[in-house]
């Protein structure tokens, strides 16, 4: 922090503590394991003492999400390329009542997959996300449809073409997450003074 010339964090990320990354030194559980002990203790710490207004984890998968709700007392977790028009079933049906039940909120990120919603030729990371199932492609083109119906709309808005393309903005129908934040919803000004509803 002293570095960065600030006397506080809003918000502390432990990032891609999961099972995609192979660059953990060992198995991600371990790794996990580790940072039980250590950083999530030491980072809900800080936030008592005010150093910190949040933490959580920054992963694209749930599995380290639903065993952080178990171990730790999050504020608030990235969650990227789990929540998108693509792809969202685990997100609604697992991991939001779990977060839920526990006051954590969200950062979605990754809502177009990677861009792939809105054009591209990749679907979320890896090194061969190019390699596209079909059944995903398919659902992009019925996106595209139904976008196309309302392509009246999107030229009223003034929208570029990028966003005319698909122009999905998931965020805006997403269900409210959690009573502690309004981190998903409120504006950029104010986020870090809603994270947490904690004295």
């Amino acid at each position: 922090m002293q570095r960065l010339g600030v006397d506080a964090l809003d918000i502390v990320f432990v990032h891609d503590l999961s099972p995609d990354n192979p660059y953990l030194p060992s198995h991600w559980e371990e790794q996990f394991e580790i940072a039980r002990k250590g950083a999530f203790s030491a980072l809900t710490r800080m936030r008592e003492e005010g150093i910190i207004k949040g933490w959580g984890l920054g992963v694209n998968m749930p599995e380290p999400i639903m065993k952080l709700l178990d171990v730790a007392d999050p504020d608030v977790c990235l969650l990227a390329s789990q929540y998108s028009l693509i792809d969202h079933k685990n997100a609604l049906h697992h991991v939001f009542p779990a977060a839920r039940a526990k006051g954590v909120s969200f950062v979605v990120g990754s809502s177009l997959n990677a861009g792939f919603i809105s054009g591209s030729q990749r679907y979320n990371y890896g090194k061969e996300n190019y390699k596209i199932p079909q059944p995903i492609i398919e659902k992009r083109e019925k996106l595209r449809e139904v976008a196309g119906r309302h392509a009246s709309i999107f030229g009223r808005r003034r929208c570029n073409s990028r966003q005319r393309r698909i122009s999905p903005r998931p965020w805006l129908s997403a269900p409210p997450v959690s009573n502690r934040s309004s981190l998903t919803t409120a504006p950029c000004r104010s986020r870090s003074r809603r994270i947490s509803g904690r004295s």
